[in-house]
Order: C-alpha cells, then structure tokens, then sequence
C-alpha cells in the first residue's frame, strides 16, 4: 500500500508531462496545417505569376518579330 501512495504522485506527475505533450503536439499540428495553407496560398500566386511572365514573354516575342517583319517589308519597299 506505502509503495502504490509513492508512485501515485510520479504517476500523475506523468500524466500531467503526456498531457502538456499531447497539448504541444495539437498546437504543431494546427501551425503545421496552416503553413500547409499559405504554402498552397504560395504554389497558386506563383502559378499566377509564371503564367503571367509566360504571357509576357509571348507578347514581346510576337511584338519583336512583327517589327522585324515590318522592318523588312520596309526595306523592300525602298529597295524597289
């Protein structure tokens, strides 16, 4: 009996460390899914970004190759 009152305060010393354990570990996994949703929030504006360099990129590559082709038909309408 002497031996189960000892080990009664070490036990619930115990469970008090699981529970503060189990209420830390929640905390990480709530930080852990929102850190998931800004990383998604972050993956789709660079999507967003990519697309729009890309569609730049486009445009100045159509831009750049109707002036040359103007640039010649301007040379050959000099030219004869």
């Amino acid at each position: 009996m002497a031996g189960s009152q000892q080990q009664s305060p070490v036990l619930l010393a115990r469970i008090a460390e699981k529970k503060a354990e189990l209420a830390n570990l929640k905390d990480l996994q709530a930080l852990s899914g929102g850190l998931a949703d800004q990383m998604q929030m972050l993956t789709d504006k660079l999507a967003t970004l990519s697309d729009g360099t890309e569609g730049t990129s486009r445009a100045l590559h159509t831009s750049s190759w109707t002036h040359e082709s103007c640039s010649l038909r301007r040379r050959n309408i000099m030219l004869t």
